[in-house]
């Protein structure tokens, strides 16, 4: 609190032959006045302080929230979730060839890009394999920039040989962004087979011999102009393809 001066006492009545106690009790009495007076003065400055945080506070959960950069693209086909299991058809032509361990890598929607005839490649991109379909060694193998050779069964039931890859992107952020992709006879598959952009696809993966080769099996889930894709292709080829 500051000292007490000439002006605090305008609205008092001194009189001059109060004693030196009296004028002490006055002064007292005008300081509580002072004392009062700046409290209410705080509080208010306070309180209005508060509210101004309040405001701040609610304009940032008003604040409209930015789209994940993992949301699907515009026009883009919702996934079915959970994804659907193998058809039947299939896992019969699996099970003829020995098959095992079936595990489903990635269910995705076609994009443009895969399907540009320049590009010639499926990509499986890293961060969005549902199932460990890869051994250690082989993933190894892959990381070191080495191609595998791996039968794959078409919509059509076809079996042929596919050229599986990793490709290591960098990104603006110094990170590396990596993807598989099935490669080679990629735009045969996707031309006979009716495959085009928003169509969604499952990619699964078994093994033969023992357990002991890898092969890969696309399916049709449904078609971008929203008929069930049940695991084949009205546009597919017969035939065996390559034997395994």
């Amino acid at each position: 609190m500051r000292l007490l001066n000439t002006k605090d006492f305008k609205n008092k009545v001194v009189d001059p032959t109060l004693s030196a106690f009296n004028m002490l009790l006055l002064a007292a009495e005008v300081a509580a006045d002072i004392y009062d007076q700046e409290q209410k003065g705080l509080k208010r400055s306070r309180g209005e302080s508060s509210f101004q945080k309040q405001k701040k506070s609610k304009k940032k959960e008003e604040k409209p929230k930015t789209r994940s950069k993992r949301s699907k693209a515009p026009g883009m086909p919702t996934l079915p979730n959970p994804p659907p299991d193998l058809p039947e058809e299939f896992k019969n032509r699996i099970e003829a060839m020995g098959g095992r361990q079936v595990v489903l890598v990635i269910q995705k929607p076609l994009y443009n890009t895969d399907l540009e005839k320049n590009n010639s490649r499926l990509s499986i991109p890293l961060r969005q394999i549902k199932g460990d379909f890869l051994r250690d060694d082989e993933r190894e193998y892959l990381a070191q920039q080495n191609k595998m050779k791996v039968p794959f069964m078409e919509p059509s039931h076809k079996v042929n040989n596919m050229i599986l890859r990793q490709w290591d992107m960098p990104k603006e952020s110094g990170k590396t962004c990596s993807t598989y992709v099935l490669r080679t006879n990629w735009n045969e598959v996707s031309q006979e087979n009716g495959l085009r952009p928003k169509d969604v696809v499952q990619v699964w993966s078994f093994r033969v011999d023992n357990e002991q080769k890898l092969c890969l099996a696309l399916v049709v889930v449904s078609r971008c102009g929203g008929n069930e894709g049940a695991g084949s292709s009205s546009h597919g080829r017969d035939g065996e393809g390559v034997g395994v």
